[in-house]
């Protein structure tokens, strides 16, 4: 049997004075494909925010079964303006771990992973002469080379195209089937062929199993 590496019980979460997450509970195992759905404003990505500790929950408990994470979160994409080179920008994901200096298991670490993502021929580039879906990738190595058991992505594949967002999919499916938890935001269809559990926010929050056999059967909406 998996272990829940995530459970939230009983979650209230406001935004502006408005509450937008009542009661809910729902948990996640290790190696899930979770996605969490709604329609815009639903308050997907304050959940998200919740469970990470970036914005408080009003009552209920978040347990996690993790100690550090990563995150990909869009507000850093849009950035215009990246004095970074890809190479920095991605060995700083690691001051977490080494606080005063970088050392070779932080190089080792990191120079994996850009290689894992095709990065590491452009690590030089400077942040802000990449297209959107360079971008991404360098997020994602980002998440990589803090944990490689859990990341959370928050609507990884807007202002993708239809290519981009393949490539984008079957990185994430190989990584999800070598062990990393993945627990994602997401608009899009695309996403249900690869994930195999979601929450769905509504009127009644539910979360369902065999994501893509149920969307087939119309049996997922977001009332």
């Amino acid at each position: 049997m998996k272990e829940k590496i995530l459970v939230c019980e009983n979650l209230e979460i406001f935004y502006k004075n408005n509450k937008i997450i009542d009661n809910l509970s729902f948990s996640v195992d290790e190696g899930d494909f979770f996605l969490i759905l709604g329609k815009n404003g639903i308050g997907k990505s304050t959940l998200l925010k919740g469970i990470l500790g970036l914005k408080n929950i009003s009552s209920g408990e978040i347990k996690k079964n993790f100690k550090i994470c990563g995150y990909m979160s869009q507000e850093v994409l849009l950035k215009k303006e990246f004095p970074s080179t890809i190479w920095e920008f991605v060995l700083s994901s690691r001051a977490v771990y080494s606080k005063f200096f970088y050392g070779s298991k932080d190089i080792a670490v990191v120079k994996e992973n850009l290689k894992k993502l095709n990065l590491w021929e452009i690590k030089d580039k400077s942040i802000s002469s990449l297209s959107i879906g360079q971008r991404q990738r360098v997020l994602l190595c980002r998440c990589l080379c803090v944990s490689e058991k859990i990341i959370f992505l928050d609507e990884p594949t807007n202002s993708l195209d239809i290519n981009v967002r393949k490539m984008l999919y079957d990185i994430l499916e190989k990584l999800n089937k070598e062990g990393l938890t993945i627990v994602m935001i997401s608009h899009d269809e695309e996403a249900f062929k690869y994930s195999n559990r979601a929450l769905v926010l509504g009127k009644e929050n539910r979360v369902i199993e065999n994501v893509l056999e149920k969307y087939e059967k119309g049996e997922i909406n977001f009332d």
